[in-house]
């Protein structure tokens, strides 16, 4: 949040300690500290509690991204038969573990950068919106297509949906 600024109204003392320049308000003959309270008007508690909610998702987000990669890297085939998938061929467990596990770690790691620094909060918002919102493209087609599903997807689905609005949504109020 180093863009957000907090103003103070208070007295500061500059000392020198153990070789380092400091700056605080001193208890001792200063009538203003119990005046010491933080200044925001309405628009700054707005950008602080929505620069909040943004933190929180990133952070919520990298979380389910990194428990389904490790989920999907150290049990790909009890992963997709949760999700009515078989896995065949000689590399499909090797392409499970890659796809699901490796681009879940990476996205992980893509929001939980977008949580703790600013200049990564609206790339990882970007990500997640085109990532889910891709998904809901598939869903779609596969919706007119006619394919079935079972509950589990229909639940995956819902949640990538959930997931694409809100990230639109926090995208649309940065852009």
């Amino acid at each position: 949040m180093g863009d957000l600024s907090v103003l103070y109204e208070m007295n500061t003392d500059f000392s020198v300690g153990i070789g380092r320049h400091f700056s605080h308000a001193t208890a001792i003959g200063n009538p203003k500290i119990d005046q010491l309270r933080p200044v925001f008007d309405k628009s700054t508690r707005r950008s602080i509690c929505s620069a909040m909610i943004t933190r929180i998702f990133l952070f919520l987000t990298a979380l389910m991204f990194a428990a389904f990669g490790v989920w999907s890297i150290t049990d790909p085939v009890g992963m997709t038969s949760q999700l009515g998938v078989t896995i065949g061929g000689e590399s499909g467990v090797f392409e499970m573990r890659g796809v699901y596990g490796g681009i879940s770690l990476g996205a992980a790691a893509l929001c939980l950068l977008g949580g703790l620094r600013d200049r990564f909060e609206f790339p990882a918002l970007c990500f997640i919106a085109a990532y889910m919102g891709g998904y809901i493209v598939g869903r779609g087609a596969s919706f007119v297509y006619g394919d079935s599903a079972g509950s589990s997807n229909w639940y995956f689905a819902g949640y990538e949906l959930i997931m694409f609005l809100i990230s639109a949504v926090l995208v649309a109020r940065k852009a």
